[in-house]
């Protein structure tokens, strides 16, 4: 005999009718007024649902849910083509000056690399932030 209440899965398998419970379920459901009661109250709310209508919709629920996601973009070397660019005409003026054995490291130089690196990395971000808002406006609409 069980001693402590069934589990909400017992209580449901019970109020669907499954025949996969065992017997002491069942009689602990006949002695206990705690799950006898959770029971019916299982059995009112199945029945309920049941009762209802599906739910339809207006539109092609599936149609705009496929329109809403969009394919993963492959990664594409056209997209970061500058930056690969910018580096390796660097790496080939650092190689240059190093083999003529020209100090190029100068503040002036540290500076313009770095406000270049920084307006990339805005460029770059801009048109991320500009596909993020499309989608979150996408999303919105639905």
């Amino acid at each position: 005999m069980i001693t402590k209440h069934l589990s909400d899965t017992e209580i449901q398998n019970y109020a669907l009718r499954n025949t996969d419970y065992e017997a002491a379920i069942m009689t602990h459901v006949t002695q206990c007024n705690v799950c006898r009661q959770k029971v019916v109250e299982y059995q009112q709310l199945f029945k309920g649902i049941e009762a209802q209508d599906k739910a339809e919709f207006d539109f092609d629920l599936a149609e705009v849910v496929s329109r809403a996601i969009k394919p993963k973009r492959r990664f594409s070397l056209f997209i970061y083509f500058p930056v690969f660019l910018a580096l390796a005409l660097l790496a080939l003026v650092f190689y240059q000056f190093a083999l003529s054995g020209v100090n190029i490291i100068s503040d002036p130089f540290i500076a313009i690399s770095c406000v270049a690196t920084i307006m990339v990395i805005v460029v770059q971000n801009a048109g991320l932030f500009k596909n993020h808002q499309k989608a979150m406006d996408l999303l919105n609409a639905c």
